[in-house]
């Protein structure tokens, strides 16, 4: 049995998921979920499809996206991954961010294809793009390696991969611009798992937070399964002093794990009802949580 009736953070085929929107959705039913939110990385696609194939009895859809950001913090520039819930997925300012994400990755995929290649491992990119005709990126790249042989372990892989990542140039938001998109788009900021952020020799501090807090942003994703109860407690408190939501998900990915992650956080349903109240606010709707939004076939 699930751990919650909500799972804040997952990801579909349309980003660095294994499974396709509907297959989640049908999962997340099996469960008894109440509510899913799909945060695929810079695009709000698997959002789109999953809205536009909705069947009866499935759990709430709601809006989301996370956004790779850079920031300044522990004395380095680093990439920083910030969520955002009940964004408009129509709003001009996400759909030309979501085309430029894609032009970027695209032209990752294929310079990482090009370099794999000159060491003899023979992956184009129209390889990956046959197999993984949803989603390029780092992940499709790994699993193409494994598949056609070239490398065994799958760490192996990733790393190959991405010693072509920081070499490649993106045109990636501050963490402030994408916290003003995010607000926006009427959606909700939050920083994903936090613990996971390098500064200096430990967790970020109050003067870090308080940094984000002053540009805007609403909340901290406590729970997550990299984070143990040492670091929960220490962010929730962090969460607590700055008035911040306090969310939590899976970051279902599928690829190893299956669906046994699904919905594991204890997301608790006065948690969701907190972020569905920062959003009605923000967008001055109180019925958008639960807007139906029109069905329309993405991409």
């Amino acid at each position: 049995m699930p751990a919650s009736l909500y799972d804040l953070h997952v990801h579909t085929c349309f980003s660095d998921g294994r499974y396709k929107p509907e297959q989640v959705m049908q999962e997340a039913k099996r469960l008894g979920l109440s509510a899913i939110a799909f945060t695929d990385h810079d695009l709000v696609r698997g959002f789109m499809d999953a809205q536009f194939n909705f069947q009866p009895g499935y759990p709430e859809l709601i809006p989301g996206i996370e956004i790779s950001t850079l920031w300044d913090v522990g004395g380095a520039r680093q990439e920083v991954d910030l969520l955002g819930y009940y964004i408009d997925p129509f709003h001009t300012s996400i759909l030309e961010y979501e085309k430029i994400a894609a032009e970027d990755m695209r032209a990752f995929s294929k310079k990482c294809c090009d370099g794999l290649t000159s060491l003899g491992m023979g992956v184009t990119f129209q390889d990956v793009a046959a197999r993984f005709p949803h989603g390029l990126g780092p992940i499709s790249i790994a699993q193409t390696l494994l598949q056609k042989g070239y490398l065994g372990d799958w760490d192996q892989a990733v790393r190959q991969v991405l010693s072509f990542w920081e070499t490649s140039l993106f045109r990636r938001l501050s963490i402030a611009a994408a916290i003003a998109m995010i607000h926006k788009a009427g959606g909700v900021a939050v920083l994903a798992h936090p613990a996971l952020i390098s500064c200096g020799d430990g967790w970020l501090q109050e003067e870090e937070i308080a940094c984000l807090v002053k540009c805007g942003l609403d909340g901290l994703e406590v729970y997550h399964p990299r984070m143990n109860e040492t670091s929960r407690r220490y962010f929730s408190d962090l969460a607590h002093r700055f008035n911040l939501l306090v969310t939590g998900g899976s970051d279902l990915h599928g690829w190893f794990e299956d669906f046994s992650i699904l919905a594991s956080q204890p997301v608790t349903t006065e948690m969701l009802a907190a972020l569905r109240e920062r959003a009605a606010h923000r967008h001055q709707m109180p019925g958008y949580a639960t807007r139906r939004l029109r069905k329309r076939r993405y991409g």
